[in-house]
């Protein structure tokens, strides 16, 4: 979910200077977010304006933060981990990718990754262990979304968005940009995507 401009504003002037620094936010309900400055993690309460920090477990900025389930978070971060993390701390540093993990999402069997290590990894949701990993780009996989229960959607600095089947673990098809740099995307809804 996208947090408002007036509810950053709010943040912001409630002297929580640390949202300047924050790239990633997440609201979880009633006020309540989790986000980060550079590499750590914090959680906080926008009404109460309340701060509660993680003990560092990334070594480099985040890049992601999603919900997994109402008690359970995960992190991406340039240092090549995803945290799976909870308000008390971390529950599992997953080690997998060789370069920075750009971004991560979830679907109802898999946590999701992608890679500047060109690949885009699967793991249970529940277990949080490595089941597939897709090949096929040729450069820094920087943007992933689910389209459907069973497709997800890769863009890349290969300038190619790649569909990919969630039960074959294979590419669906390719589609190639040749006036952009890299390809970053929001799914705007079944048919149209915004690039």
């Amino acid at each position: 979910m996208i947090i408002k401009p007036k509810l950053i504003l709010y943040y912001y002037t409630a002297s929580f200077t640390n949202i300047l620094n924050a790239t990633c936010f997440c609201y979880i309900n009633k006020g309540d977010i989790v986000c980060n400055s550079f590499n750590k993690i914090f959680f906080s309460n926008l009404k109460q304006k309340s701060k509660q920090y993680l003990e560092p477990f990334h070594t480099a900025d985040i890049t992601s933060i999603i919900i997994i389930n109402n008690n359970t978070f995960a992190s991406s971060s340039l240092d090549g981990s995803i945290g799976i993390f909870s308000r008390e701390g971390i529950i599992k540093l997953i080690k997998e990718h060789e370069a920075p993990v750009y971004q991560i999402i979830t679907t109802k069997q898999y946590l999701i990754s992608c890679s500047g290590d060109k690949t885009i990894k699967l793991f249970d949701i529940n277990s949080y262990e490595l089941k597939f990993t897709m090949n096929g780009h040729s450069a820094d996989v920087l943007s992933l979304i689910q389209y459907d229960d069973n497709t997800i959607i890769s863009g890349s600095t290969d300038r190619k968005i790649k569909l990919w089947s969630l039960q074959s673990h294979q590419e669906i098809s390719t589609l190639s940009i040749y006036n952009v740099a890299s390809v970053k995307f929001l799914l705007l809804d079944q048919y149209r995507l915004m690039s």
